[in-house]
C-alpha cells in the first residue's frame, strides 16, 4: 500500500489511496470497491487484461489512464462491459449530476442522476382518452 494519506478509523475516514498490484486472490480484488481505494497494475500483454476483466463479474467503473486513441482504450470501449468507462478520470462521473450513475449486472441494476435517475425512479403511467362520436364511445 501507498500510504497517500490519514485512515481515521473511528470516523470512517479514509484518504485516497494507492495500492500498488494487490494480489488477484485479496478479498480487495474479489469484492466491489466502496471507497477512495485505487488498485493500480502494470501489464505487458494487453489481451490478458481483457481476459481478465471479462473473467469477472462486471465492475461498477472501469478506469484507464491514457491515450484515447490507444488501442488498448478501443478495447476497453469495445470489447468490455461495466457501469462506466472513464478515460484519466475517477470521480467525474459520479461528481457530474447530469450523467447517470449506475452498474451493469452484478454492480446493480438501474442508474440515478440526471434524468436517467428520474426515469429509473418514476413510473410513467400512460393515460390514453378518446372522445366520442356523436354520443357514442369509440
Amino acid at each position: 500500500i501507498e500510504p497517500t494519506g490519514e485512515c481515521k478509523v473511528s470516523e470512517r475516514y479514509i484518504e485516497p489511496t494507492i495500492i500498488d498490484s494487490p494480489k488477484m486472490e485479496s478479498q480487495m480484488m474479489n469484492d466491489e470497491i466502496f471507497g477512495p481505494l485505487f488498485p493500480i497494475f502494470g501489464y505487458t500483454d494487453f489481451e490478458k487484461v481483457v481476459e481478465y476483466i471479462n473473467s469477472k463479474p462486471k465492475p461498477l467503473a472501469l478506469y484507464y489512464f491514457g491515450n484515447k486513441d490507444s488501442k488498448e482504450y478501443q478495447a476497453l470501449k469495445t470489447r468490455t462491459s461495466s457501469g462506466a468507462l472513464l478515460l484519466n478520470d475517477a470521480l467525474l462521473h459520479f461528481a457530474n449530476s447530469n450523467l447517470s450513475f449506475g452498474g451493469v449486472g452484478y454492480s446493480g441494476i438501474g442508474v440515478v442522476h440526471g434524468k436517467d435517475g428520474f426515469r429509473e425512479m418514476v413510473h410513467m403511467k400512460p393515460i390514453t382518452e378518446r372522445g366520442t362520436y356523436n354520443g357514442f364511445p369509440f
